[in-house]
């Protein structure tokens, strides 16, 4: 295993932007590059890889996933991260994906078991946080959820398709329906043909996300992306 794992870590995989069609440019692209080159030292990515590449190794599969966090706890700026997956066990993936990245899949569990102590203190307005919440009751109807000792926290990533109607404009640029009168509007300023050349209505992704204890959503928020944010690594499959 520690020889597999440690050629990898002598030759990672890398990420690379390529620019392709609607005004993408190489400067551009070298730009984006660099960007993502800054999430991944910012966050220390290799060890999100190398844990990952290693699960895979010992146990067949591995995850690293994506988030996002506000950069300082005075600042409203957030920022991109990588990071590690220790437990690959605690990750419940859409077993009917797939693409060998997990792009397909249509949703996922990541799960966590805390202290009753710390879920109280992160989660004080919630049900199982209430004085009178019968832990026992509960746990006798859901004993993989909450114990005498620990409660499971998860986090639960699903896609849902929406329908938007797309123009392709003389620029060479596609926008939304709703972007439409802006971009036009724009274009006029500068002189430029911004007229319709076609138009068709399709299916955009959206990804919720929202974390649950199996009594009640806790939080819930729309991730920025059009994919699931946890990333598979697998090793042989059959």
């Amino acid at each position: 295993v520690n020889q597999v794992a440690n050629d990898q870590r002598q030759n990672r995989p890398a990420i690379k932007v390529h620019p392709i069609g609607d005004g993408a440019s190489k400067e551009t692209a070298k730009i984006i590059q660099g960007m993502i080159r800054h999430i991944e030292y910012n966050s220390n990515a290799e060890v999100a890889y190398d844990t990952a590449f290693e699960s895979a190794v010992r146990g067949g599969f591995g995850y690293f996933r994506i988030i996002t966090g506000f950069s300082d706890p005075e600042s409203f700026d957030q920022e991109i991260f990588f990071k590690r997956v220790r437990n690959p066990f605690s990750v419940f993936f859409d077993p009917y994906s797939q693409e060998p990245d997990g792009s397909d899949a249509d949703w996922a569990f990541i799960v966590d078991d805390i202290s009753p102590d710390e879920y109280k203190a992160a989660y004080p307005d919630s049900k199982l946080a209430a004085p009178d919440a019968d832990w026992q009751s509960i746990g006798n109807r859901l004993p993989s959820w909450v114990t005498s000792d620990s409660v499971r926290v998860a986090e639960y990533l699903y896609r849902e398709m929406t329908t938007e109607t797309i123009h392709l404009l003389k620029t060479g640029e596609t926008v939304r329906d709703h972007e439409l009168e802006i971009k036009q509007a724009i274009a006029a300023q500068h002189g430029i043909d911004a007229s319709i050349v076609k138009s068709r209505v399709t299916q955009i992704p959206v990804i919720r996300w929202c974390k649950i204890n199996g009594v009640e959503i806790l939080e819930k928020t729309d991730w920025p992306g059009t994919y699931i944010p946890i990333i598979p690594v697998y090793g042989s499959e059959s």
